[in-house]
């Protein structure tokens, strides 16, 4: 006669992080097993003073810390600030107040820089795009003006961040402005799809999978990660993108800090690969190339040869409008088209196709001067890496802009792009 099978014995989950015959990451994200915390870093808070007509670095007194598993860093900005002006007439840029940073990178471990900004705009404008938090409230990527509250007629006070200004006069006043920088060494994906070096997909690995590429394992005294931060001149006589504030003479007096809070977000340190969060090849990057247009009325703009392109934007400046210089605007553009392999368009567009895609993608209105395509977000809202363009298994892989005629001889463009870059583990 026939017996019935014996269910298996059920033995907690915590005892079986040493069991050998488990597959690598299969208790990653159990309850009991993986704790989440955020915390201070090392370096919080650094400050430095500022300067008109000049740059200045940010000094860190220590490296990141050398523990847990970490999924992102948050950089938060305070700027105080006083001017005697007297006469002086001044304006703010069209990036204020994120150029008062300049230069900003995040290098690991002597590999390659997986975030290098030209100024803090480059960082506002990734992290619209791309927010830690995908379902972030979309207008308050920068931390800057919070919500006040349930009850609007007195709403709380908010711990995070002073009212934007909205005039020169702001920066006059011994007040603080506030933003916040996420530095992000990784991206959580919906649906990822592991290829291969040479872009061939494995049947093996033929479906996709929910997961975070690019944790930060940060065990060990040899992970030396540090940011890079350098403060753009406060103020400028000339130059409207690389300084928050412009002038027509500099203020007499000047004083200002700018100060740097950095918080880690993290899972404390796995016992094993067990219930270590799974590694990848493929490594998060974040970048910006500066480039020249000239007098042309076209440009062709080639996508790097880094691997795996997420999304990529265009900042267009013209350094010769006006005495400061300013955003090149879109009605300038007639159609800018991203083209693949021979010739093949995989967006045809014009300025007001781009906006309409990002507004449905993102519900975001970029600034003018501003052109960006996210291949990452599907029809279905999902982030992913299905519809990438491959720079190393794809040839011709570059922008095409048509302008209305040829621009001033000094104006450029600045490339902003997210990819997946490949690098072999060890």
């Amino acid at each position: 006669m026939a017996t019935q099978a014996q269910a298996p014995q059920a033995v907690p989950v915590t005892m079986m992080a040493g069991n050998a015959g488990l597959p690598d990451g299969s208790l990653y994200g159990l309850p009991g097993v993986t704790i989440y915390s955020e915390q201070k870093e090392n370096n919080s808070p650094t400050a430095t003073v500022l300067a008109t007509g000049a740059q200045t670095t940010a000094l860190f007194s220590a490296n990141f810390k050398q523990t847990d598993v970490v999924y992102a860093w948050r950089m938060i900005v305070n700027i105080n600030q006083t001017a005697v002006t007297g006469s002086v007439g001044s304006a703010l840029s069209p990036y204020f107040p994120y150029n008062f940073l300049g230069p900003i990178a995040l290098n690991m471990q002597n590999q390659f820089d997986t975030i290098s900004y030209l100024n803090g705009f480059d960082a506002i404008l990734f992290q619209a795009l791309r927010p830690q938090k995908q379902q972030a409230w979309i207008q308050n990527y920068g931390d800057q003006n919070n919500v006040q509250g349930f009850d609007t007629y007195s709403p709380g006070i908010s711990q995070v961040s002073a009212p934007n200004p909205g005039t020169a006069a702001f920066v006059f006043n011994s007040a603080n402005i506030f933003f916040d920088v996420d530095l992000l060494p990784g991206i959580q994906f919906d649906l990822y799809y592991d290829l291969e070096e040479n872009g061939m997909l494995l049947s093996s690995k033929a479906q996709g999978i929910r997961t975070f590429v690019s944790p930060q394992m940060m065990a060990g005294t040899n992970r030396i990660i540090q940011p890079r931060v350098t403060w753009d001149a406060a103020g400028s006589l000339t130059a409207a993108d690389t300084s928050p504030v412009t002038y027509t003479t500099l203020p007499t007096t000047y004083t200002a800090t700018g100060t740097l809070n950095f918080r880690r977000k993290i899972s404390y340190q796995p016992q094993s690969s067990k219930d270590a969060p799974l590694l990848w090849n493929w490594q998060y990057s974040r970048q910006c190339i500066r480039a020249a247009i000239g007098a042309q009325a076209q440009v062709t703009i080639p996508l790097p040869l880094v691997g795996q392109i997420l999304m990529f934007y265009i900042r267009l400046w013209n350094p010769s409008s006006g005495t400061v210089g300013a955003p090149i605007p879109l009605a300038n553009i007639t159609e800018c088209d991203v083209q693949v392999g021979s010739g093949l368009f995989r967006y045809q567009d014009t300025p007001e196709d781009m906006q309409s895609r990002i507004w449905r993608q993102h519900g975001l209105q970029l600034p003018d001067g501003i052109l960006a395509w996210d291949l990452a977000i599907g029809d279905d809202g999902r982030v992913s890496n299905k519809d990438a363009i491959n720079t190393l298994t794809t040839s011709g892989c570059q922008l095409v802009i048509t302008f209305t005629g040829a621009q001033a001889a000094t104006s450029y463009y600045v490339l902003g792009y997210e990819a997946l870059r490949y690098v072999a583990l060890q």
